[in-house]
């Protein structure tokens, strides 16, 4: 398993990563791509299935909201700190259905079986890992993903104040928030290189936020890919 887990497990014991909303973003790739919610309980299946997994789900934000969207999440997560705590959110929120389906794991082996997930989502965490292991992620997502399923990620740009926008090296974080983690910059070339042979990209959109009043600037790509059906 990967050696930075002590690292994560002291990032959310830290209370570094608890966030309860779902990304803007993933709400989006859901909307467009698998299902849309048309009234207060009304929905419009865009898929025929709807099993998806969440990779490195952290403290089970989005499980919650594919819960919502009436979908059947499962999540895995390198930290067992975070899924201990998504399991005692879930027990509050009367959501005990969820519980089981969450594990403790790595990117690099997922205890799943081939072809088995219709949408797989995965918000910052490719670009949390040294690339290597990013690339044993995807292809573990190539294999549990059926075929002609998508695929949701994000990932940072090197285009803010310190790098620039095509940098995309590695980095071992010197902050307090995810301290001795590794942060891995990307561009294009380097997002295709992650997705090999296996996937199409369908979208890929880089959204930049900066502060004119802090002078902070930062950026992440924003993919959607394609299972190939080799």
């Amino acid at each position: 398993m990967d050696t930075k887990k002590n690292e994560w497990n002291n990032s959310y014991a830290n209370k570094d990563n608890y966030v309860f909303y779902p990304h803007e973003e993933i709400i989006r790739f859901v909307s467009k791509y698998i299902k849309k919610r048309v009234g207060v309980s009304d929905f419009k299946p865009i898929i025929e299935e709807k099993k998806g997994l969440d990779m490195g789900c952290g403290i089970g934000r989005h499980i919650i909201y594919l819960d919502e969207m009436e979908l059947e999440p499962y999540g895995i997560d390198i930290s067992d700190y975070a899924i201990e705590y998504a399991k005692k959110w879930f027990y509050h929120e009367n959501k005990m259905h969820l519980i089981d389906r969450l594990t403790v794991g790595s990117v690099e082996q997922f205890p799943y079986e081939d072809n088995s997930f219709d949408f797989v989502i995965s918000h910052g965490v490719l670009d949390s890992m040294e690339f290597n292991t990013a690339i044993i992620g995807v292809r573990e997502v190539f294999r549990v993903l059926k075929k002609g399923c998508y695929f949701y990620f994000d990932v940072v740009s090197g285009n803010d104040f310190n790098h620039y926008r095509e940098y995309a090296g590695e980095e071992l974080v010197k902050s307090e928030h995810e301290k001795n983690t590794i942060q891995s910059y990307f561009n294009y070339e380097k997002i295709k290189k992650l997705l090999g042979d296996n996937f199409e990209i369908i979208e890929c959109i880089l959204i930049q936020r900066e502060s004119v009043i802090n002078q902070i600037k930062n950026s992440r790509y924003h993919i959607i890919a394609k299972k190939r059906e080799l």
